[in-house]
């Protein structure tokens, strides 16, 4: 496994102490150097008109209270980190894009920590910037006088933007405090209006949008007005709520909450985001080749677990078995491993062991059958550790066993079944899997 999660570990950097650091305050430009590291912003700088700002591999820029970076005008930054070696943008009120340079760019960097008034870590208005590698994590924005609070990683406002291969996790919109009045919080992760944007290959996963008499919507993500490309994406774990003293209330769109939009969503994952995955209002989304919890048509899309490694524990590549595997847009590039393009940010890379699949499992696991729902035929794979009787039996929902799939010894590997449901019913059916040691059971919907 590779890609995105392989750069994310290496991007989640802890600040070390240092024996220099360079004060910073009103007008900067020029070059920003890791000699010369940490810059401690004790003052709101900003990057004037005409002028542009570099900031190289290593630097750590640690924001003050309520201090911030603007670039405005015709002014420029370019701030790239390698793989190795990222820029760190830490605390205080982040950084403001006022620009509409099409220089402007950030690979490789860090934003965390950040916690703003009305906007959040990265605010983009009027502006054209680019975001490759970057991570957006722990940052929160906070509703204010307005009563309303734009993404806490991201705000993004009449611009063009991009982001690839980013994450962005752990973030929130919340209301002021209990004393304040009733606030609108959109986008826990990410926040769009009236612009121009691309999402490709990046993973939105464990942001909030709410809070108390904060009414949440989008916990990952939250577009209108937009045009929006969002392709190879995996958004999951987000959440979007609104408490008051009698109740809590969960609110649409915890995944993405879309209105008045248009665009493209294909090859990506929207699946495990409490209460609602997808939620559209007056859009004219096309949306195609996409696992997505609350079904959608659109050629290609599914409803099935996507089988991540370990969803608890925020590890969200894919399972061998995946029903996400080689089913993303075929005419999407082929993924790096030259394969079909997966759905999802994270693709199963069978290029880093083409034994893979004959490697023995660590533990069992009865996967889910693919596809489900499904009409007359479906697969169950599932994986065994070591060798054991196996008895694969399917029932129906009053526990009448309707058919039996397998019975008999089998050897450690990887298996699986069809079964061919041609002479029942549609309804729902249970799939148990019966060994020496374990049991588990499916759930199997059959439609025709």
């Amino acid at each position: 496994m590779k890609s995105l999660f392989l750069i994310c570990g290496a991007i989640i950097l802890t600040l070390t102490s240092q024996s220099f650091a360079t004060d910073v305050s009103g007008d900067v430009w020029g070059v920003w150097t890791a000699d010369n590291s940490p810059y401690n912003v004790v003052g709101s700088i900003r990057v004037p008109p005409d002028s542009s700002l570099v900031i190289e591999a290593g630097v750590d820029v640690q924001f003050c209270l309520e201090c911030s970076l603007t670039v405005e005008g015709n002014a420029t930054i370019t701030a790239s980190g390698t793989l190795n070696d990222s820029i760190n943008f830490c605390g205080g009120g982040g950084v403001r894009l006022y620009t509409w340079s099409t220089n402007s760019a950030f690979d490789y960097c860090n934003f965390f920590n950040v916690e703003g008034l009305l906007i959040g870590a990265v605010r983009a208005l009027n502006s054209n910037v680019q975001f490759t590698n970057c991570h957006f994590h722990h940052n929160t924005v906070i509703a204010g006088i307005t009563n309303f609070a734009y993404g806490g990683a991201l705000s993004i406002y009449n611009s063009v933007v991009t982001l690839e291969n980013c994450l962005i996790d752990f973030n929130w919109a919340r209301p002021l405090n209990e004393e304040a009045p009733q606030v609108f919080v959109l986008g826990g992760g990410i926040y769009v209006g009236n612009s121009i944007f691309s999402l490709t290959r990046c993973l939105i996963s464990n942001n909030a949008a709410g809070g108390y008499r904060g009414i949440g919507l989008g916990g990952g993500i939250y577009l209108e007005n937009t045009y929006a490309v969002l392709s190879g994406n995996t958004v999951t774990k987000n959440r979007s709520y609104y408490e008051d003293i009698e109740n809590d209330t969960i609110y649409c769109g915890s995944g993405i909450f879309s209105s008045f939009s248009i665009g493209s969503v294909n090859s990506s994952i929207i699946w495990g985001n409490m209460v609602s995955d997808f939620y559209t209002y007056h859009d004219s989304l096309e949306i195609t080749y996409s696992d997505i919890g609350d079904t959608i048509p659109g050629e290609g899309n599914i409803y099935s677990d996507p089988m991540f490694v370990d969803s608890i524990n925020n590890d969200f590549h894919l399972l061998f078995g995946s029903p996400c595997i080689n089913t993303g847009d075929p005419d999407s590039p082929l993924d790096p491993d030259s394969t079909r393009a997966d759905m999802g940010a994270l693709f199963y890379d069978f290029s880093t062991d083409i034994d893979e699949p004959s490697r023995l499992p660590e533990q069992f696991v009865l996967n889910q059958n693919y596809p489900n729902p499904f009409n007359a035929q479906t697969t169950i794979s599932y994986s065994l550790s070591e060798a054991s009787n196996v008895t694969m039996d399917i029932f129906d929902i009053t526990g009448r066993k309707v058919s039996t799939l397998f019975e008999g010894q089998q050897s450690a590997g990887r298996h699986s079944l069809i079964w061919n449901a041609g002479n029942v019913v549609s309804g729902i059916y249970l799939c148990r899997a019966e060994l020496d040691r374990f049991s588990a059971v499916r759930r199997l919907v059959l439609l025709r």
